[in-house]
């Protein structure tokens, strides 16, 4: 949306810039930007949502009037990855792809981790087709920013082998205490249960049948 003054509103920011890096030996490099001359309105993105709540969802939002309103001028998108907390961006697009011709993009694996929340900005960018633009210059003229909190979920295939490890889990603190309780309770005495059937019982507990032999000596009565 080109503004009622055009290029007077923005008289301040309008023009060329020189900037000037200067190292711990004062030494001095300069380079100027590409010409920003074209400024209007860009709308803010509408729209912002993910198709689910993985850590690999598509991204997308919604440029309510794609079409610039000054000549030489084309709409493109972006977006980032800011950390919910520290606050910092963790992922630029256009950094590893160039800007995209659609509000739409697929969220990398590996970058998001279930539970942490983040902010995903969208951004619709106005690119000067008139210049030559440069990887350190880029022919950006307008932008517009929007921002979606997002916190992914774990997804359900991991949910489903949570269950049989925590099945697993409680089952073997099962089998531990029954072996524990027949060790306390074994023994000579009155009260305690016999070797025979604490192996019985230690066995049963393993899923295990054993059989057990008993010489014959060990029935005998002796008689004098």
């Amino acid at each position: 949306m080109l503004l009622s003054g055009g290029v007077s509103d923005f008289s301040k920011v309008t023009g060329t810039y020189t900037f000037t890096v200067t190292n711990t030996s004062m030494q001095s490099v300069s380079d100027t930007s590409h010409n920003l001359d074209k400024p209007e309105a860009i709308p803010i993105p509408t729209g912002l949502h993910t198709s689910n709540l993985s850590t690999t969802p598509v991204f997308s939002f919604t440029d309510p009037n794609p079409t610039p309103g000054v000549d030489g001028l084309i709409r493109r998108y972006n977006f980032f990855v800011q950390d919910g907390i520290a606050r910092n961006v963790i992922f630029d697009f256009s950094v590893t792809s160039a800007v995209s011709t659609t509000p739409s993009f697929l969220i990398p694996p590996g970058l998001l981790l279930s539970g942490h929340p983040y902010f995903l900005r969208a951004q619709s960018i106005d690119i000067d087709i008139t210049e030559t633009g440069s990887t350190l210059h880029p022919r950006f003229e307008n932008r517009a920013n929007e921002f979606l909190s997002f916190t992914p979920v774990p997804e359900p295939s991991n949910l489903l082998l949570l269950g049989p490890g925590l099945a697993a889990l409680a089952g073997l603190a099962l089998r531990r205490y029954r072996e524990a309780h027949c060790t306390s309770d074994c023994g000579v005495g009155h009260g305690r249960r016999s070797d025979a059937e604490c192996s019985k019982s230690s066995s049963a507990s393993n899923g295990v049948t054993h059989r057990s032999t008993v010489t014959p000596h060990e029935h005998e009565t002796v008689s004098r």
